[in-house]
């Protein structure tokens, strides 16, 4: 578990993985107090498991910066297969992704969110030139096959989500909001052969 502000920087994605070996989690940023940060540049993280965020899990009201960043055949055995951003509700926290590719991320458990689950107000979320590419919800009410949102607020540009799979509703994205609003914002962003209720 990562308790400080740390940044973690790879010469290339394609030089450097860090590897799970299907057994543990990757990267687990839960600071004591808000305000610090985990940042991951340039390196693929890989074959994590994890119950929530196999490839990484920020803590609520944290703030993170991913960029070029590959995740790929993580798994979660609730949820976000990837990666799992848990907002705060009192405090604001932000997270932005940029350059990144969530590959083949896969969430076993109810919670769905196959590359990625952002959930709780106060959580804002920027994403660019991201692509969501073959990933899945397998368990039979498992919602968003690429990306599951509860009451965050998230503003995708430039980026694509394809081949993705969900058993239940939202093959590429599913939007929900629990006793609080939800903003998605899609701009320039490409969403093609997505599957929803795959099973």
């Amino acid at each position: 578990t990562i308790t400080d502000t740390l940044l973690v920087r790879g010469p290339g994605a394609g030089l450097l993985a860090i590897a799970g070996q299907d057994l543990y989690p990757i990267l687990n940023f839960d600071p004591p107090t808000l305000g610090r940060w985990p940042g991951v540049e340039a390196v693929t993280l890989t074959r994590g498991f994890a119950s929530s965020g196999g490839g990484a899990l920020v803590a609520p009201g944290q703030n993170g910066r991913f960029h070029r960043v590959v995740l790929f055949a993580n798994r979660a055995s609730n949820g976000g297969g990837g990666m799992f951003l848990n907002g705060d509700d009192t405090a604001r926290a932000n997270c932005e992704l940029e350059e990144c590719w969530f590959r083949e991320n896969v969430s076993l458990g109810p919670t769905g969110g196959g590359g990625r689950v952002a959930t709780a107000p106060g959580l804002a979320v920027e994403v660019d030139r991201t692509t969501f590419s073959g990933n899945r919800a397998t368990d039979g009410g498992g919602n968003g096959g690429a990306l599951l949102m509860n009451r965050a607020s998230l503003h995708i540009e430039r980026s694509t989500f394809s081949a993705n799979e969900a058993a239940a509703y939202g093959g590429a994205i599913l939007v929900s909001a629990t006793n609080a609003s939800a903003l998605l914002a899609l701009r320039d962003v490409t969403v093609t052969a997505n599957r929803a209720n795959s099973d």
